[in-house]
């Protein structure tokens, strides 16, 4: 609840939530229940928060005793390929292996492009459901186009749940709790620079949403380190109200440069 937008992925993982709080009730009560597949599927943009999802959901189901371990082991495709194509089952194995008893986040999993990994990740989903839950994430095309590279995928993995990308008022409310996390304070006018440069970038391709956000902080950070060391001279003459604040200067020259770029 504490996370920004993403209102819709909330919805489906509350409603999922009270699901098997339910089946833990009944077996609670002596109804022995079959442990039910919840293979699932992230589609989103880059930095739309699919990886904080993914953690969430291995808190959640280990919370709820529907998995053994708190755990969400996180790779990419490629590590799931080994460059010889007869020991691929074998990392493929491995990478399952060492999710046992929690969640394998595969991401930018649509870069499986091995026909051999595809498969014995198919048969360790279906095999292995009981004790192991695996999450494909990646771009929504892609993921989509992938999923029909083999109809067993489609069958394994219940759960597709959509990222949307993130709307100005989201963007600057992640800005803000980022700088409050690193211990900054900010400026009216320097979030409001931040939200005119976000209403304009993310209209871009490719645009990094979260992953965005985190670099306009840190390249704020850098400018009002350069000015405060121009105003100041060294570092024992800044105040330290000044050294934990961040003023439409050190947003403005980012929104400058940003400009300069199109």
């Amino acid at each position: 609840k504490n996370i920004v937008g993403m209102n819709n992925v909330k919805h489906q993982l509350v409603e999922l939530k009270k699901f098997l709080e339910l089946q833990t009730k009944l077996e609670k009560l002596g109804k022995e229940m079959p442990k039910f597949n919840l293979h699932m599927m992230f589609l989103g943009n880059a930095g739309t928060g699919k990886t904080t999802i993914a953690r969430m959901v291995a808190q959640t189901l280990f919370d709820l005793g529907y998995v053994r371990e708190n755990k969400c082991i996180e790779v990419e495709a490629k590590d799931l390929i080994a460059a010889y194509s007869g020991q691929t089952p074998l990392k493929t194995g491995r990478a399952i292996n060492s999710a046992l008893g929690g969640v394998l986040f595969i991401d930018e999993a649509y870069s499986m492009k091995s026909d051999t990994a595809v498969t014995v990740l198919i048969q360790e989903m279906e095999n292995r459901r009981d004790n192991v839950i695996v999450i494909l994430a990646g771009y929504s095309e892609r993921m989509k186009a992938f999923m029909e590279i083999n109809e067993g995928l489609v069958s394994r993995v219940p759960y597709w749940i959509d990222f949307p990308d993130y709307n100005t008022d989201e963007l600057t409310e992640i800005f803000r709790l980022m700088t409050k996390e690193r211990g900054f304070s900010i400026t009216e006018d320097a979030l409001n620079n931040a939200r005119c440069i976000f209403e304009k970038a993310r209209h871009k391709e490719n645009f990094g949403n979260g992953r965005y956000a985190r670099n306009l902080l840190e390249n704020a950070i850098q400018k009002q380190s350069v000015r405060l060391m121009g105003k100041r001279g060294s570092a024992g003459d800044i105040r330290k109200k000044e050294l934990f604040l961040i003023t439409g200067q050190d947003i403005e020259s980012m929104r400058e440069l940003d400009e300069e770029k199109d």
